[in-house]
């Protein structure tokens, strides 16, 4: 009984470790940037791309429940960004999108969008 509970607190004194350890190692782990000209067969997978907004659109719906914003970003060529809030770029800003890039390799769904100055 003794022995049960001995292990008992040691797995959760590990358990409890494991998971801080986790959480700092979790901010220094980034993705590699992507190239817009290498997205060929990433369809489905989060990208990290740079580039420069080359044109901004922000939506809002008429009884403001809902807004959205849709960039287009410029590297060697082009692609969409669609972000669900609206996002405050201005065209000419460098930005830092991390995002799940569609079926069709055609437009990023963001989860983050950085501007670099």
């Amino acid at each position: 009984m003794v022995q049960e509970r001995t292990l008992l607190k040691l797995a959760f004194i590990v358990s409890i470790i494991g998971i801080v350890l986790l959480y700092l190692f979790a901010d220094s782990i980034v993705l590699p940037e992507t190239r817009l000209n290498e997205t060929q067969g990433m369809d489905g997978k989060t990208i990290n791309v740079f580039g420069v907004v080359k044109s901004v659109r922000n939506k809002v719906s008429d009884n403001n429940d809902s807004s959205s914003t849709i960039l287009t970003i410029e590297q060697t060529n082009t692609i969409t960004v669609y972000a669900d809030d609206v996002i405050n770029v201005s065209k000419g800003d460098n930005v830092e999108v991390l995002g799940r890039l569609d079926d069709e390799g055609k437009i990023v769904y963001s989860e983050e969008i950085k501007v670099k100055k």
